[in-house]
């Protein structure tokens, strides 16, 4: 993974080599996007942290899509290939509950990326972003064109509160699940995780563990800057400062 992917990323101003794309996509994927996700709508609405929804409703139908899209609204952008390959794509976002990257055409249909596409990083808007087959997109936060600091947007739902006469347990002593939890409210909370991926693409949590392991034989330097910044592995801007730090270490090594 090399500098010059991010800058194809990055090169707004590059020419776009013409390539198919209605290929990667599945029109009207059975994904419930909802009518609403007409930009115009979209565009609306602000991005809550969390949503909850009846037990009785279905998630991918009962979830609003300024909820589950990554961003506010579709923006234009590119997606890179393998061998630098660069697609010029327009009005993306992503769906955190399908982990779809989605797109509008012309004909503002609401198109679905297959999930097993070769895309190894792409842009939406300003933002860049990397991204795993298997765990989905990570928002590039600093880069020091080997490593990556990355964001990694999730919705998680959370696991249902222990009832009174305990949780699983029906008032008769059977092992079935209580039906006061079964019929509880279900809460998806949006969370931001943060993870650092190294040259032969390793994802790493952004832990002290995580900042060694991708900035190998710089462990002691890295210890004494932790302590002394106080680094808060939950504040993205400590991150990229510990980052920056490490790239420095890098530099002048």
């Amino acid at each position: 993974m090399g500098n010059d992917k991010l800058l194809m990323v990055s090169g707004r101003g590059l020419i776009v080599p013409e390539a198919p794309l209605d290929a990667l996509l599945e029109v009207g994927k059975a994904i419930s996007l909802v009518a609403c996700f007409l930009f115009c709508n979209v565009a609306s609405e602000a991005q809550p942290r969390s949503f909850t929804i009846k037990a009785s409703e279905n998630a991918s139908r009962a979830l609003p899509t300024s909820f589950r899209l990554l961003n506010s609204e579709y923006q234009e952008g590119f997606l890179v290939f393998p061998l630098n390959n660069r697609v010029k794509a327009s009005m993306l976002n992503y769906d955190l509950y399908a982990g779809l990257l989605t797109s509008i055409n012309d004909a503002k249909d609401t198109m679905a990326f297959n999930k097993d596409a070769a895309i190894l990083f792409l842009s939406i808007g300003a933002e860049d972003f990397y991204h795993d087959v298997r765990k989905g997109l990570f928002k590039i936060l600093a880069s020091d064109s080997i490593n990556l600091l990355t964001a990694n947007e999730q919705l998680v739902k959370r696991p249902p509160k222990p009832t009174a006469e305990g949780y699983g347990t029906s008032t008769n002593g059977t092992t079935a699940t209580n039906s006061s939890s079964r019929d509880a409210d279900v809460i998806y909370d949006r969370i931001t995780k943060y993870f650092l991926i190294d040259a032969s693409r390793t994802i790493f949590i952004a832990n002290k563990q995580g900042f060694y392991k991708t900035f190998r034989n710089q462990e002691d330097e890295i210890k004494v800057y932790i302590k002394k910044e106080r680094i808060d592995f939950n504040r993205k801007e400590d991150l990229v400062k510990l980052f920056d730090h490490c790239k420095l270490l890098s530099i002048t090594r």
